[in-house]
């Protein structure tokens, strides 16, 4: 995007005292344009990449907006919704994506607006002082993928939510609460940043809320004059600018904190030169930086000349999508290889129900066998286990629900409060046993094995819930520890680390388990009482937190009272149910597949292209598809789970290019895929 220079004989070249370089601005417009109107009194702002300036005006309560020379556009004080119209009562904070999608936080409304270039909008948010309300807000930003990040002054932590206005979760700090948190921005890679006041720190987190970077206390460095951070910048290279009050000066540093220059004083006003600066703001599709004056109520546009690339990438997230489901209110879930679902319901515990898929009509039901059904699992023959706590025994069943076999009663140390199991690849069947503090090991026959583990020989004391994941690796909820131990089938712990929800602020204590379930790609996903929230991580070495969602509150996400959780492991659907069945949400889960790789072939054989490749290794697949641009989006015009393509003529004698993608069990609305020219490939 080329950018007209209003003022030809403005450039700024900054040197920082004690370096052999510095780095350059141009300034590029002063709007509004003119001399400032006193009844005005503006305070948030942005602009997009038109260079159309946004402002708050805290006297007329309105938006206006000017174009890229200063001039007055129009003034908002409306936006349209989904919901309908919405006036603006007091805006007070602006925030730009990298689609030209405005957000607004009105304080008088309490909420969010979101306003895309086109279309109707969204209002969202729910005021107050509570864990997935807002307040006090300082400020806001909004990533690529129209995630919006909404900085909580008198929480002192950053709220986030999804693309759909949910909330989702929150960032409070790092091993410690943040301190007073005052400014945050988004690069390119929608990393977080969030300013520290005191000692002028900056800390970076990745799309999962992890902390990735931390430049700490970059106040006290020699080359740095920052004696006292009002506002932050952040630009889509990962550079970021503080602003200073005092001198006026923005201070400029990369993604890791080295100092890249400075812009700005206080003094006459001019060209990089401000009577009262009190916010900056970065452009998100370019090097652009603007500067409020507060003694002008005017905003200086600036130009970071030749900025360097960002390396980093937006890694692709987990999600939870919202789906209806007419399954019936479950207590316990098995998804068997031979498509069909054994369900224990939450309302019904004397009956097992078999499903063929996820509707509620059902193939047939155990009914007679059992008094107090309160766990479930089925091997890869179909066959399904089921814990009655009534007689404290494992019952067994075929695929078309004939009884087998029952067993745990017939050893020494009889099976007397059971409350889970699971089936793992090698056939065999643990059993936990909470009141004992044991868990069980029985072969596919039905003969008892050994004792995994006990009070005498682990630190687990009372398992609650264990799970299994595709290396037979065993995961227990230990509820008197209220921790997940990762437990090698030997017996000993496979990790020093154990798994506890997180807490609402850092050092704080740890959230309480009410519920989890490892899924097919071993990703461990946690309810957590304490904040209704569904924790999902990833742990090879210790636990990582890839994706949270819920709160208390009511809404999408509103996931309070869940009692148990339950996944569908044939199309990854995840049900969470309430107490004695009152409610159930249905869930997608959204996963990622990851890029196509390899050598790809072609062939034609009577007519047809035929494409050959190599399946990945990753449980994420399930299937591939050729991906081609329509006229309104792209779709996928040929679809296969083996290893080639058979690609018919096209009766428009038009050359076609398609992406190579993989997908995942949900469709994931954005597959990974490979391109390439296909200009040298011959049409059948």
């Amino acid at each position: 995007m080329l950018i007209r220079p209003l003022y030809l004989n403005s450039l700024i070249f900054i040197l920082l005292s004690g370096f052999a370089y510095g780095q350059e601005f141009n300034h590029v417009l002063t709007s509004p344009a003119g001399v400032a109107t006193p009844a005005r009194k503006l305070n948030g702002f942005t602009f997009d990449q038109e260079m159309n300036l946004y402002l708050c005006d805290a006297t007329s309560k309105n938006i206006h907006i000017y174009d890229a020379s200063g001039n007055a556009l129009t003034s908002l004080n409306t936006v349209t919704t989904t919901t309908g119209e919405i006036k603006l009562v007091n805006p007070v904070q602006l925030a730009m994506d990298a689609n030209q999608t405005l957000y607004i936080y009105d304080e008088g409304l309490g909420k969010i607006l979101k306003k895309p270039a086109e279309g109707p909008g969204l209002i969202f948010g729910q005021k107050g002082s509570g864990l997935g309300q807002i307040t006090d807000v300082l400020s806001i930003a909004a990533d690529s993928r129209e995630y919006c990040y909404v900085l909580n002054g008198s929480a002192k932590r950053v709220d986030v939510f999804s693309p759909d206005g949910n909330y989702l979760t929150w960032i409070s700090g790092t091993n410690v609460p943040f301190d007073n948190p005052i400014s945050i921005g988004v690069n390119a890679a929608n990393e977080l940043y969030v300013l520290e006041k005191n000692a002028t720190t900056v800390f970076m987190f990745d799309a999962s809320g992890n902390l990735v970077n931390t430049n700490r206390s970059l106040s006290t460095r020699k080359e740095v004059s920052i004696t006292k951070p009002i506002s932050m910048a952040v630009l889509p290279n990962g550079d970021f600018l503080i602003l200073d009050a005092v001198t006026g000066k923005s201070t400029m540093f990369n993604r890791i904190g080295v100092v890249m220059g400075t812009v700005g004083s206080k003094g006459n006003v001019g060209a990089g030169v401000f009577g009262d600066p009190v916010t900056i703001a970065g452009q998100t599709n370019a090097a652009l930086i603007a500067v409020l004056d507060r003694s002008t109520q005017q905003v200086q546009i600036l130009q970071v000349k030749s900025p360097s690339k960002l390396n980093q990438t937006d890694p692709k997230r987990y999600r939870y999508q919202s789906v209806k489901s007419s399954m019936p209110p479950l207590h316990a879930l098995a998804a068997a290889s031979n498509g069909l679902r054994y369900a224990i319901l939450d309302k019904d515990r004397t009956k097992v129900v078999a499903y063929r898929d996820t509707t509620s009509q059902d193939v047939f039901s155990v009914v007679g066998k059992l008094k107090d059904a309160v766990d479930i699992a089925a091997d890869s023959a179909g066959n399904f286990y089921v814990i009655d706590r009534d007689v404290d025994e494992v019952l067994m069943f075929d695929d078309k629900g004939t009884f087998i076999r029952k067993f745990g009663k017939e050893i020494q140390e009889k099976l007397k409060d059971p409350v889970s199991l699971v089936v793992q690849k090698s056939g065999n069947i643990v059993v936990a046993d909470q009141s004992r503090g044991f868990i069980y090991m029985w072969s596919s026959q039905g003969v008892f094995k050994k004792v995994i583990t006990s009070p005498e020989n682990s630190v687990i004391r009372s398992p609650k819930k264990i799970q299994v994941d595709s290396k037979d690796q065993i995961y227990v909820w230990d509820e008197e520890a209220n921790c997940i131990y990762s437990t090698g089938s030997g017996g000993w712990p496979t990790a020093e680390k154990k798994l506890f929800p997180r807490a609402i602020r850092p050092g704080e204590k740890a959230g309480e388990i009410g519920d989890f379930f490892v899924d097919p790609l071993d990703l461990i996903h946690v309810f957590n009482k304490t904040t209704s929230q569904m924790e999902v991580y990833a742990w090879d070495f210790e636990p990582v937190l890839k994706y949270s969602a819920g709160s208390p509150v009511a809404g999408t996400y509103g996931l309070s009272n869940t009692n148990t959780v339950s996944i569908d492991r044939l199309n990854l659907r995840v049900f969470l149910t309430g107490e004695k069945g009152s409610f159930q949400n249905a869930f997608q889960f959204m996963v990622p597949p990851p890029v196509p790789e390899g050598k790809v072939t072609y062939d034609v054989i009577d007519g047809q292209l035929q494409m050959y490749f190599s399946k990945l290794k990753s449980p994420a697949v399930v299937a591939y598809g050729l991906l081609e641009k329509g006229s309104d989006e792209e779709q996928v015009s040929y679809r296969t789970t083996g290893s080639s393509f058979a690609m018919t003529d096209q009766a428009d004698d038009q050359l076609h290019r398609y992406g190579f993608v993989s997908m995942s069990w949900s469709d994931y609305s954005e597959p990974e895929k490979r391109c390439w020219p296909m200009d040298d490939i011959p049409k059948p």
